[in-house]
């Protein structure tokens, strides 16, 4: 579970190995219950990323970050997983409305082709 902030979240802490066994993958982590609130509070603007603590481990052996997966997470916001030596993260980010990508496209096609006529008639 998610929450406000990454201390107030649910993490594993393992004192040893992180060791990925000849298992597959991916690993899924289920976000079900995590309330929008939450999630929102860390990510105020639309550019905003937020970074949980997922899992701190002594050390890691063979994992990548593509080993992980995640379902169930609120809607309008997605999600990255990221390592390093001794951590897992998730990432989040506010994923923009499909009214939003439609009106930067609408905005956006039509000065491409005046810079691009533009820069023709230049030469």
């Amino acid at each position: 579970l998610l929450g406000t902030s990454s201390a107030a979240s649910d993490q594993v802490i393992l004192s040893g190995a992180l060791i990925k066994g000849s298992g597959g993958g991916p690993f899924l982590f289920d976000f079900a219950g995590t309330a929008t609130a939450d999630i929102a509070a860390n990510l105020p603007t639309q550019t905003s990323t937020f970074r949980y603590t997922l899992a701190t481990f002594g050390s890691n052996s063979g994992f990548t970050a593509a080993d992980f997966g995640y379902t169930n997470f609120v809607g309008g916001y997605a999600g990255t997983f990221s390592l390093d030596g001794n951590n897992l993260y998730f990432n989040t980010v506010v994923t923009p409305e499909p009214g939003t990508v439609g009106f930067l496209l609408l905005t956006g096609a039509p000065i491409a082709l005046l810079l691009r006529r533009r820069k023709r008639n230049a030469r």
